[in-house]
């Protein structure tokens, strides 16, 4: 085999997926699944949930907003935290964001096994997220 071919054997398997199914309820939004893609030193994290209905009827709009902080956590005290991001409509949602590991030792090329998810929220236009990690 040609060195060119190796060379690339090597980088395409570095890279690695993984997806879980959990179940969490933070203000009735229910999380129910985590995905991860590496890419070098950073990941590509998004979590799914649903946002009921019932939850978006209140007459001040204010409280119609929810918003939300999530901690993936995986083996070897690893953890990749969202930003905290808001909801004001019902539905079906998906949250994606990056990490990058680099500063830690570019544990991401570790392959760590996905551990647990977290996700805190608070309900009202400038609220501030309880962290209960």
């Amino acid at each position: 085999m040609p060195y060119a071919f190796w060379i690339w054997l090597l980088f395409a398997n570095s890279a690695w997926t993984q997806s879980s199914s959990i179940a969490t309820s933070v203000h009735s939004h229910a999380f129910d699944r985590v995905s991860v893609k590496s890419s070098e030193c950073s990941l590509e994290l998004a979590l799914e949930f649903s946002a009921p209905e019932s939850g978006y009827r209140d007459r001040s709009a204010n409280r119609n907003r929810y918003y939300f902080e999530a901690r993936v956590k995986f083996d070897g005290d690893h953890h990749a935290d969202s930003v905290k991001f808001k909801t004001s409509k019902p539905g079906r949602k998906r949250w994606t964001w990056t990490h990058d590991t680099s500063a830690d030792g570019c544990w991401a090329k570790q392959k760590p096994a996905l551990r647990q998810v977290i996700v805190d929220g608070c309900r009202g236009k400038g609220c501030t997220v309880p962290r209960e990690r």
